[in-house]
């Protein structure tokens, strides 16, 4: 039926399919798909670089949004008191995002209020939560 021939041409034909769909999917994923520079994954590979500075896309009260529905998240129903800390807060040029801070006060295992600290770090280009952290406070003599 088949011979040694046909078998060759088969292979080889399929081969050819296989590698023209490998090539296609290779050249849309990472030759075609560009970013907001207009430089696609193969450029940057090749040395490429954006010369696109980020824009400051969101302002400190997006950041604040996204910062005190996570720690409330976070908190839950133990979260009393949640104050923006207006004097800490602040844009931080160089890295593009804000750092936002908050006093808080909420209740502890033992049913008693303790005071806490949180702070978020908010890209301003993207608006995504960066970082965050949750702190209470010592209650030692010498805060160790």
């Amino acid at each position: 039926m088949f011979t040694d021939d046909v078998a060759i041409t088969v292979g080889a034909v399929l081969g050819v399919i296989l590698g023209a769909v490998l090539l296609t999917m290779f050249i849309q994923n990472y030759a075609l798909d560009k970013d907001e520079a207009g430089l696609s994954k193969l450029d940057y590979f090749f040395g490429a670089q954006s010369t696109i500075v980020p824009v400051t896309n969101y302002s400190v009260q997006q950041a604040h949004l996204v910062c005190s529905i996570e720690i409330k998240r976070k908190q839950g129903a133990s979260l009393q008191t949640m104050t923006y800390d207006s004097r800490s807060s602040r844009f931080v040029s160089r890295k593009k995002m804000f750092k936002v801070f908050y006093d808080l006060t909420f209740e502890n295992e033992k049913g008693k209020s303790e005071r806490s600290w949180a702070y978020c770090d908010v890209s301003s280009t993207t608006g995504k939560l960066l970082e965050i952290r949750l702190k209470t406070d010592s209650r030692s003599l010498f805060g160790f």
